[in-house]
């Protein structure tokens, strides 16, 4: 499932969610998130990415970033984004993260009503 998306911050965890689903996603941003991971081409069983996700993704992480150095996002708003396409209510999210319901509705859906607005208007002018 994939949400939209205003930045290369969330398109990234797009991307990992559509590889290796977002339970193992979160756990990444969970434990490794806020900076740049380096998934090698072969992952070594004794890594820490295959500690938290496992071999099979791991391999997978392996082929779409084929040696690369992604940025993984650690903010609420990656979090709420990943939590979202597992399918998890707003009430849940907003009880799992310790935050309102209004601040994942609105971190889904861009923002305020206002910000929204205003957005809009700019784009019209």
């Amino acid at each position: 499932m994939t949400l939209v998306s205003d930045g290369p911050a969330l398109a990234a965890v797009d991307e990992m969610a559509n590889a290796i689903g977002g339970d193992k996603t979160l756990i990444l941003i969970e434990r490794i998130g806020g900076g740049r991971q380096f998934f090698p081409k072969n992952p070594r069983p004794d890594s820490l990415v295959v500690r938290l996700i496992g071999i099979e993704d791991a391999l997978k992480l392996a082929h779409l970033y084929r040696g690369d150095r992604p940025y993984i996002p650690l903010s609420k708003r990656s979090l709420i984004h990943c939590l979202r396409t597992q399918g998890l209510k707003v009430t849940e999210i907003a009880r799992r993260l310790r935050c309102s319901e209004r601040t994942v509705f609105n971190t889904i859906h861009g923002g305020s009503p206002a910000r929204r607005y205003l957005a809009e208007e700019r784009l019209d002018g």
